[in-house]
């Protein structure tokens, strides 16, 4: 495929400082994280879409470094230093990312720098929201996602939820979440929602539980 093709290219025109660069990517890491098949399975429902109606996902060449894991039945790619991927009208950004093959889909995260703090936090745009997270599992079938601490912004407010699950739909799930018009990292006052759905079709609206 082309991404196998890219991640081969990009892997062969490492240099040795480069290595040294990656090495450094990677033991930040500690261990590189696989896309877990339960959170792949729980994306996988009744509702995927029929393989080829869209084309593959895109993924830019990392800045650091790829790395193909094609062994004991394993079909992970790695990519280390600034990575994008596109997907229909659907981008996302992140330092890390790790591509399960097989389940189509994608684990992306920050990595902490030599300070330790946390450079390159995904950052998702689906056309019409951009969602600034901590973690996210993407299914480019279902185009479902498991989202960490996410934060959006509309013309009515900001959200924040500590996990989200978007839909097919355009729909997102929130639990544990926050909607205030406070743009401060951690607002001063908010509506405290233990939890909320925020539709977009045919209109906008949310409906909150307890609050």
């Amino acid at each position: 495929s082309s991404t196998q093709v890219a991640a081969r290219d990009s892997a062969a025109a490492s240099d040795s400082s480069s290595v040294s660069d990656t090495n450094a990517v990677r033991n930040s890491l500690v261990t590189p994280l696989p896309v877990q098949s339960d959170v792949a399975d729980s994306l996988s429902a009744a509702d995927t879409l029929q393989q080829g109606t869209l084309e593959a996902p895109a993924f830019s060449t990392a800045r650091d470094s790829v790395i193909e894991d094609f062994s004991a039945g394993r079909k992970m790619i790695y990519y280390y230093g600034d990575v994008t991927v596109k997907y229909d009208k659907m981008e996302l950004t992140a330092e890390y990312m790790a591509y399960d093959v097989d389940n189509a889909t994608v684990f992306a995260k920050g990595v902490e720098d030599t300070a330790g703090v946390v450079i390159g936090k995904p950052v998702m745009n689906d056309g019409e929201k951009t969602y600034d997270m901590d973690e996210c599992y993407y299914n480019f079938d279902t185009k479902k996602a498991r989202v960490k601490n996410a934060v959006t912004k509309d013309s009515e407010g900001i959200m924040h939820g500590a996990k989200i699950k978007m839909m097919p739909d355009k729909s997102v799930n929130v639990k544990a979440g926050k909607f205030t018009v406070c743009d401060a990292e951690h607002p001063h006052y908010y509506l405290r929602m233990t939890t909320a759905k925020v539709e977009t079709q045919p209109k906008q609206k949310t409906v909150v539980g307890p609050a």
